[in-house]
């Protein structure tokens, strides 16, 4: 495998972000002093990822309801059951706004 077919994990990147973090405090004693460990900014990085994640997922799940969307097939599937079927469960907003 070539160094151009190499994808790194999620772990490398969790590592290289708590690297980049302290080499940017390096020289700033208050953030020094605030407290900053590892297990804390590998908090803060999952935090930002699953954020991430969820925005993918939701304008992946947008993206294909507005593909596949079926007004009549929408309005029935909701009369029937009582759920509406326009809300993306990722957002807990409405794909479209018409029915």
């Amino acid at each position: 495998m070539s160094d151009n077919d190499y994808t790194p994990s999620t772990e490398d990147v969790r590592e290289l972000w708590k690297i980049q973090f302290y080499e940017g405090i390096a020289d700033d004693e208050a953030a020094q002093d605030a407290g900053w460990d590892d297990d804390r900014m590998y908090a803060q990085f999952d935090r930002w990822l699953a954020g991430h994640v969820a925005e993918v997922r939701s304008a992946a799940w947008d993206e294909g309801f507005n593909t596949g969307y079926d007004k009549v097939l929408v309005e029935n599937a909701t009369r029937m059951s009582g759920i509406d079927y326009r809300v993306n469960p990722h957002r807990g907003a409405f794909a479209r706004e018409e029915i």
